[in-house]
């Protein structure tokens, strides 16, 4: 078995017209060549498309879906929560941590009338309203408003304030060569 197995066998297993099986086969084998083929040797996606030019998100769920080629492993929380400066902050008073934050804001706005402006667009409403309800809602939605108030400021021209974000990321996937793929490689 051989590079033109792989190859074919991913041409076949595609659900569309398939015109990247070149690229599709060279993720594949380099995950084969470089030991990537079991679970204890799993490679993340930044990784993986760093050290693969072909690799992308969408090529690599393509070849885990729709073909079988690839394994991917899920690991670790579904959800990270990231405060800019104290990391990950999941399940550790993150409630408190917005409102913490989104009073920095408060206070900074209160000092700075352009700070106000900028918060105040952000969230669509006059100047003079700014800051009202800035602590109400749910959780989901006072950390939504804190990233979109943060994230206008920092695009603006108005100094900045001693707050940050708090985000959700999702881990990076870990994905290997699957039985099938290496069976038709070698």
């Amino acid at each position: 078995m051989t590079r033109s197995q792989l190859k074919s066998g991913i041409e076949q297993r595609a659900q569309t017209n398939l015109r990247i099986a070149t690229e599709l086969t060279d993720i594949v084998e380099f995950l084969i060549t470089n030991g990537h083929t079991n679970s204890n040797t799993t490679i993340k996606t930044p990784a993986l498309k760093s050290q693969c030019p072909e690799a992308s998100y969408n090529r690599i769920e393509r070849l885990h879906s729709e073909m079988g080629m690839v394994q991917k492993y899920k690991q670790g929380p579904s959800t990270y929560l990231i405060h800019g400066q104290k990391g990950v902050v999941n399940g550790q008073g993150v409630s408190q941590m917005v409102n913490q934050e989104l009073r920095k804001v408060a206070q900074h706005a209160q000092q700075d009338p352009a700070v106000r402006a900028v918060v105040a667009n952000a969230r669509n409403v006059p100047p003079g309203q700014a800051l009202q309800g800035l602590t109400n809602g749910n959780f989901g939605d006072r950390r939504e408003r804190l990233e979109r108030i943060v994230t206008a400021i920092e695009n603006s021209n108005v100094t900045k304030g001693p707050y940050v974000k708090i985000v959700f990321r999702t881990p990076a996937n870990h994905y290997c060569a699957s039985p099938l793929a290496v069976q038709l490689y070698r």
